[in-house]
């Protein structure tokens, strides 16, 4: 597609040929009634306002169109006719054809050279009231939305390269028009990129091929919904070496995972000096006194001459910290020391860039490295420099990123876009740190990143990227794009937030990367979110079996033990978040990394806050923000007396433990009234001893009992993974483990079938706000409503508080109206049916019936029994009303056959039953 964009330094200069396979032009009509001209009456959407809401799809399902035949109607109608319907004739049909030769002579294929071009002059136009007037944006807002609904609706087998010339061109049609009538509410469909499949197997092949992470590659499939910036990763290759992302699976990149123990720091290309080392005790000694310890690498003629000095940090100093990957070999576990060759690059680098900054500074530049400025050993003096590490990175002049696949390019020698990308795919943005190395600068334009020419400013990029947002729609989602995941980790300042991070916010960022110590997790999470740092690294361990101090296995828990007291506190969302859980008592609620990089996560977003609004406290003694006054001035004590009485420093950090221990434990452990503990209308949650206190909607849970006159069931009746529920008002549910157990193993690995035949005392949960207004939009529009919600046992009903244990990540849907009504109609035929039947006519099962209708995969079908045959199916012919079979019928061309199987379903009890709703201010404990 020749209006796609590529990178300067593509590693191919092939164009994706996508070839032309219509048996006839375009008729030069109406695009939305071509499918009427053509007889393709199932295409016409039954509402134009709902992307997908075309029938094509459903009806493509039962009644499939051969491939040849569906192919060619769908390039004539959503390519030419897309294209005739809005440029008109800015755009001559045969410019959309081209031939290419092969070995089987001159193919014709579609070409969009010059698309771009005749869009821009139409974008210009329309600004400078030259346009057509039929052409108005809900005009073409309603031929988009068609046209994403039928490309939905195309076959598994349809031709790849077809479906994403289609797609890829209603998404430049979707910038286009959204551009050139500057509309502030979006009604094009803005996620064609969603068209083409979500496994990624249009990308994998030709990405991986060119030295992709399986995982890296992962991640731009969800993350970069515009085809355009899909289709420039393929065209960017990686530098790495082949074999370098060999251990890598789709889930997790291992390729800078550092093991400490085999761990070698890296020379120059063919140098083997000598390492220097730092005087430990003299960094011990700056680090005690409040003061950060730089280096001055000293002038020398040599190599062998080079010296550096450990020098304290000043109010007034000015330094460059420097963020890099130890994978690339700049670290080292074992001691405070480099080579004398990275000490010299560093010493070029850094003057270089530097006097390129201020070309008239006489001061000299210091540097901050972890490799030397931060103890290697454990020990008080680590844990200093660990909680100073925000301090680190706010205080410095500049920030500049060493990442070696970025030294590898010339940055003039490609566009801002492909220097962006590059970065946003370097090694450097997959790993934990990072995060705040990078956020933190980047807030006052402080970041740079070195490439093998030059160090470039984020400023200059984020520029850079915003005026080509706006001068082609050629290269819009592709800025787009850039500009969004620069934000997820720059966090530039804006007036939403203050400039400060929430869980949600840090949850965002943190997606994807990885850590090589686990437990400097808690850590970094600590410090952007501003906890007490000093608290997660040595305060008291809250595990019952354990009295020690500062654990490195409790640091997580310390940290979830600090959260209300962050910005917005713990949205109570955190309990639908998939991935691993923390397994003691009291903390199962609690993820254990917000690393895990499952597929479909539920984000932390808490609801929407006043600046002005404070973070929810609860009572009881110096909890909340009181407590982390009170841990600030220990700690600002304890510093006092390490400058003036340092032998008794590590003595007090154990009373100061011990402290907190006494303030923190009695508060989180106590049972309080609702009005304390969970304000009206929070979207957070509060730890206590015995699990996250939060306000939930729930519905009590049980599987429906056999009607009076039949024996109970002995069949398994519950479809593995999905239930069908009642509700005491008549309205039906869907009920269906979130995901499948190989990707939500944590909670449970059991079915959802198992869970609920084993278990007693069943509730299902959700965020109460979820089915709060029934009449909804999709309601209106006979669509599915869908919400995440947990199935959990109830243990104990104590003062209002509901304990619970969660089971598993549930979603549960309020059913289409069509299918409401089938359900319904059903259910009162199966009342019906029982009211008619005795116990002895349930007999042997019908072999032959079961197998017709097991074809179909309906959750019951083996379930209509001999003996209840022939009253069911009098029944169902009775009560099979026209919307009763046409609902039918959407789902099975045998619409009185699932009819029956829905009503042998409900006869033997085989469906969920939900009791009443409770109050939205119902309080619950998860543990």
């Amino acid at each position: 597609m020749d209006h796609l964009p590529t990178p300067k330094n593509a590693v191919s200069n092939e164009r994706t040929i996508v070839p032309y396979v219509c048996l006839k032009g375009y008729d030069g009509g109406s695009f939305l009634t071509y499918p009427i001209r053509e007889g393709v009456t199932h295409a016409l959407p039954s509402d134009g306002n709902v992307p997908g809401g075309s029938p094509y799809r459903q009806h493509e399902r039962v009644y499939p169109t051969p491939k040849q035949e569906q192919e060619d109607f769908l390039q004539i109608w959503l390519f030419f006719g897309l294209i005739h319907e809005i440029l008109g004739d800015r755009y001559r049909p045969e410019d959309l054809i081209s031939t290419i030769e092969t070995d089987d002579g001159r193919n014709p294929t579609v070409s969009t050279l010059g698309l771009v071009e005749a869009l821009d002059k139409w974008i210009s136009d329309i600004h400078a009231g030259f346009v057509n007037p039929r052409h108005t944006y809900e005009h073409i807002a309603e031929c988009l939305r068609l046209a994403f609904a039928t490309i939905h609706g195309a076959g598994p087998d349809f031709d790849p390269r077809i479906k994403f010339s289609l797609a890829s061109l209603g998404e430049l049609f979707t910038l286009a028009t959204n551009e050139a009538y500057n509309v502030t509410t979006n009604k094009c469909p803005s996620a064609f990129g969603r068209l083409i499949d979500l496994e990624y197997a249009y990308w994998k092949a030709p990405m991986l091929s060119t030295g992709w992470c399986p995982s890296q590659l992962r991640v731009n499939v969800e993350n970069h919904w515009y085809l355009q910036t899909m289709h420039f990763l393929t065209f960017l290759g990686q530098p790495a070496s082949d074999g370098f992302h060999r251990r890598c699976s789709n889930d997790r990149c291992l390729a800078y995972q550092n093991d400490l123990a085999t761990y070698q720091t890296k020379h120059l290309t063919g140098c083997k000096c000598e390492y220097i080392s730092i005087d430990t005790k003299r960094l011990t000694e700056i680090l005690e006194s409040g003061s950060l310890p730089l280096l001055r690498i000293q002038e020398s003629h040599t190599l062998n001459e080079l010296s550096i000095e450990l020098v304290p940090s000043q109010s007034t100093t000015r330094y460059i910290a420097l963020s890099h990957v130890w994978a690339d070999g700049l670290g080292n576990p074992y001691e405070n020391a480099l080579p004398r060759c990275q000490l010299g690059f560093l010493h070029q680098t850094i003057n270089k860039y530097y006097a390129k900054l201020y070309p008239q500074a006489v001061e000299e530049i210091l540097l901050w490295c972890d490799t030397l400025c931060c103890p290697v050993e454990p020990g008080e003096a680590k844990n200093i420099a660990l909680a100073q590490m925000k301090k680190t990175y706010l205080e410095a002049t500049r920030v500049l990123v060493l990442d070696a696949s970025l030294r590898m390019y010339d940055f003039n020698s490609m566009e801002a876009d492909e220097a962006c990308i590059r970065i946003l795919n370097s090694g450097w943005t997959r790993r934990l740190w990072t995060l705040q190395e990078g956020a933190l600068p980047a807030k006052s334009f402080r970041l740079s990143f070195l490439f093998k020419d030059e160090a470039i400013n984020i400023n200059y990029l984020v520029h850079k990227m915003y005026q080509i947002l706006g001068s082609s729609v050629g290269r819009k989602g592709l800025a787009s794009n850039i500009i969004t995941q620069i934000l997820k980790f720059a966090r530039i300042p804006n007036e939403v937030d203050g400039n400060r991070w929430d869980l949600g916010a840090v949850e965002t960022g943190l997606q994807h990367r990885s850590v090589s110590v686990p437990s400097d997790e808690p850590l970094l999470i600590a410090h952007l979110l501003d906890l007490d740092v000093a608290y997660v690294l040595n305060g008291p361990c809250p595990l019952a079996n354990c009295a020690n101090f500062g654990c490195d296995h409790s640091r997580t828990h310390r940290m979830w033990f600090l959260m209300p007291t962050a910005f917005r506190g713990i949205p109570k969302n955190v309990l639908l978040r998939v991935g691993p859980r923390l397994s003691e008592p009291g903390f199962r609620w609690a993820p254990s990394t917000l690393l895990y990089n499952g597929p479909r996560n539920h984000a932390l977003y808490p609801r929407t806050i006043t600046r002005n609004e404070d973070t929810p406290t609860t009572g009881g003694p110096m909890f909340g923000t009181q407590a982390v006054m009170f841990s600030t001035l220990l700690h600002l004590f304890a510093v006092l007396v390490s400058n003036l009485l340092n032998p008794l420093a590590r003595s007090f950090y154990c009373i100061r433990g011990r402290l907190e221990t006494f303030c923190w434990i009695p508060a989180i452990s106590r049972t309080l009234k609702r009005t304390n503990l969970v304000t009206e209308n929070a979207s957070w949650g509060v730890p206590t001893n015995r699990g996250l206190l939060v306000r939930f909607t729930g519905y009590s849970f049980s599987m429906a009992h056999c009607p009076p006159g039949i024996p109970p069931n002995d069949w398994n009746t519950i479809e593995q993974g999905s239930v069908y529920s009642r509700g005491v008002d008549g309205t039906w549910y869907h009920i269906t483990r979130s995901l499948p157990a190989e990707h939500d193993p944590f909670l449970s690995t059991k079915s959802l079938n198992a869970i609920i035949q084993e278990e007693s005392n069943l509730w299902i949960t959700h965020v109460e706000s979820a089915f709060n207004k029934p009449q909804l939009v999709a309601e209106a529009k006979n669509e599915q409503q869908v919400t995440h919600g947990l199935l959990v046992q109830l243990l104990s009903d104590e003062e209002d508080i509901k304990y619970v244990q969660t089971k598993l990540h549930v979603r549960i849907g309020v059913e289409r109206k069509t299918t409401r009504n089938l359900l319904e109609a059903a259910y009162q035929s199966a009342r019906q049916v029982s009211r008619n039947s005795s116990a002895k006519g349930l007999g042997a099962k019908s072999d032959g019936e079961q197998n017709q209708v097991n074809d179909v995969n309906w959750p019951q079908h083996s379930l209509i029994l001999e003996g209840l045959k022939q009253e069911i199916q009098r029944v169902a012919v009775l009560n099979a009303s026209q919307d009763v079979t046409a609902a039918a019928e959407v789902y099975l061309p045998n619409g009185m056959m699932l009819f029956q199987a829905l009503i042998g379903m409900m006869v033997v009890g085989g469906y969920g039953c939900l009791g009443p709703r409770t109050a939205d201010e119902q309080q619950w404990c998860f543990d």
